[in-house]
């Protein structure tokens, strides 16, 4: 891995891009990211949080960067170019890392007409896309904790030419070297700091957490739905969401597809990736796509709800 010094990056950062990082589960610590003029990126912690690193917990982000290495099987991995350091003292500071092709997944979405946000064969090619992905990944030894933080990773390209690029190397688990983050999409941590994911011994998550992961974020840019909020209050109802609320609002009746998700959120066992069940689904079904005010959804008192807010609701519709 090539060296080079923070003072030297001075006069070639082109803009911050701020983005504050809640990096471990213990408190707000944050990184910065700047573009470089040649487009690269560089990648700066707070020197704190690298004490705080050192001090509380097993983590060496400078190893893991110095490890760094392009994998041949997984080459949608931007793998840093470069550790950064300090000239004046010597310490490890951050790393270099080229700009990732493409627009974020969360940009994508945003950019897609009604007609395309209808369209169960596109959402299918999408997932098949990061499912394919992730399953190379696993074999080469990488987990990503933080898979449904949707900044991170990058589409480019159309049809059969479409790819994707992911980028936050520190953030994946790699190897023995941990991850630094995982995403909050997933819920309350006690759903995945759990032995069916999570290795207490070893302080790694297992592939059965990419799945988890690939699957919520299937219903997140399919439907609009966050997996997440089972076993929460419904406020309308009073009582918790089950899975099977879900599946009734959606009107998903395919009961291999429904099956493949419930055993994701079971204390044991392995789950299974949705595979072709995505291509079976856009095949029998189709998408509607409706608005509602919030209010005529949660039955709720005036002064705890906005009755202007409005909300997209996706369904299923059998051809």
């Amino acid at each position: 891995m090539k060296k080079i010094a923070l003072q030297t990056l001075q006069g070639q950062l082109k803009k911050e891009i701020s983005k504050e990082d809640p990096i471990l589960p213990f408190g707000p610590l944050f990184s910065k990211v700047f573009q470089l003029r040649n487009g690269s990126y560089v990648k700066l912690y707070d020197p704190y949080f690298l004490q705080h690193i050192k001090q509380l917990s097993p983590y060496d982000i400078e190893r893991k960067i110095i490890d760094a290495k392009p994998v041949s099987n997984v080459p949608e991995i931007i793998v840093p170019s470069h550790v950064v350091y300090n000239e004046k003292n010597g310490l490890f500071t951050g790393y270099i890392m080229p700009a990732a092709k493409g627009i974020t997944l969360n940009q994508l979405d945003n950019r897609l007409s009604m007609k395309e946000r209808t369209d169960l064969r596109q959402y299918a090619d999408l997932y098949h896309l990061m499912e394919d992905f992730v399953k190379r990944a696993n074999q080469a030894g990488f987990v990503f904790p933080d898979f449904c933080s949707l900044d991170n990773l990058y589409i480019y390209g159309k049809g059969n030419d479409r790819n994707l690029s992911m980028i936050d190397y520190d953030g994946m688990q790699i190897g023995v070297h941990p991850s630094m983050s995982f995403s909050t999409v997933l819920g309350n941590q006690n759903n995945y700091f759990i032995p069916k994911y999570w290795d207490n011994k070893k302080q790694l998550f297992n592939p059965n957490l990419d799945i988890k992961s690939l699957i919520t974020e299937y219903f997140l840019m399919t439907f609009n739905i966050n997996l997440a909020k089972v076993g929460e209050i419904n406020p309308g109802t009073g009582k918790p969401v089950t899975l099977e609320d879900i599946f009734e609002q959606i009107q998903l009746d395919d009961d291999d597809f429904k099956h493949k998700v419930w055993k994701t959120f079971q204390p044991n066992g392995e789950n299974e990736f949705l595979g072709d069940s995505v291509y079976r689904l856009a095949e029998t079904h189709r998408l509607t796509y409706e608005k509602y005010r919030l209010s005529d959804i949660f039955p709720l008192p005036t002064e705890l709800l906005d009755k202007d807010v409005v909300i997209t609701q996706k369904r299923l519709i059998r051809k």
